[in-house]
């Protein structure tokens, strides 16, 4: 995080000699050099995301009672420029085996900031974000779905009272994880989407090839061809280098240079296939 004349912020974990980690935060000048350190007073937190509302940092992280607890709390506060403390509190809302406070972000057009986080319960992860002012909730919102859902990113868009939410999804027709992205406007969410686009078990199922060995020096292998299939391989910058058959599903690599490629399989003028290769 940086501001307006150069400061950065950034936010972590600092370990001791007893490798007990804590919140750290710190603001380093334009020229590299320290202007002050925070650390939380509370043992296994880490720090996670920052954002700043006028003179104020805001940080949230994660608390674990344990370094091998799967409860993962939320911590959230704030330091003003100079480092000292605005508030700072810890709550009982938790995530389990995924992190739970996942960003904080300022508000557009507003001094209140956006919470996004991982809530645990009842057996299932929600996608949590809530409007704060200070440690204060203004608002909230659970965007959740049939199974797991898990945040991983968060922004705003600009001059607007919107919020993207990205991470991953169980609410698939096939049971899969998925990609998830979610779009609120003024804390409204539309939970009405189609899952059309999302990976079907037959697209995860169509690459029926496999090359061995891979990396490869010499003579590879590709299982689940004819024997005599048209193959075009492709170096790294999408230039065709090689136009070829297989022989009894063998391809030699000897003429080609130490590098990353990519074998296809033409069908019809469409490229039906296409596999990964490493010479090296």
């Amino acid at each position: 995080l940086e501001d307006q004349i150069g400061n950065l912020y950034a936010t972590g974990s600092f370990s001791n000699s007893s490798q007990e980690s804590v919140l750290w935060l710190t603001k380093i000048n334009a020229q590299g050099d320290t202007l002050w350190n925070f650390k939380h007073d509370s043992l296994n937190t880490e720090g996670k995301s920052l954002t700043k509302i006028n003179n104020k940092i805001i940080f949230c992280g994660n608390s674990n009672s344990s370094p091998n607890n799967s409860e993962s709390k939320y911590v959230i506060g704030s330091l003003d420029t100079n480092g000292q403390t605005i508030f700072n509190v810890n709550y009982n809302y938790y995530s389990n085996l995924e992190e739970s406070c996942i960003k904080v972000i300022a508000k557009p057009i507003s001094n209140n900031y956006h919470l996004i986080a991982n809530y645990y319960t009842d057996g299932e992860n929600l996608i949590f974000s809530a409007e704060l002012s200070n440690q204060n909730q203004v608002g909230n919102s659970y965007i959740n779905g049939n199974g797991n859902d898990f945040a991983k990113g968060a922004d705003t868009i600009p001059n607007q009272n919107a919020l993207i939410i990205c991470g991953t999804t169980e609410q698939t027709i096939n049971g899969f994880t998925d990609i998830f992205i979610s779009k609120t406007e003024n804390g409204i969410w539309n939970n009405n989407f189609n899952n059309n686009l999302l990976l079907s078990h037959s697209e995860i199922d169509n690459q029926k090839s496999l090359i061995y060995p891979n990396p490869s020096f010499d003579i590879i292998k590709i299982n689940g061809t004819s024997s005599n299939e048209k193959i075009l391989v492709f170096d790294s910058m999408g230039l065709k280098v090689d136009d070829n058959y297989l022989k009894n599903g063998c391809y030699s690599t000897k003429h080609l240079s130490a590098g990353l490629y990519w074998i296809c399989f033409p069908e019809n003028n469409e490229l039906k296939e296409s596999l990964k290769l490493i010479r090296l």
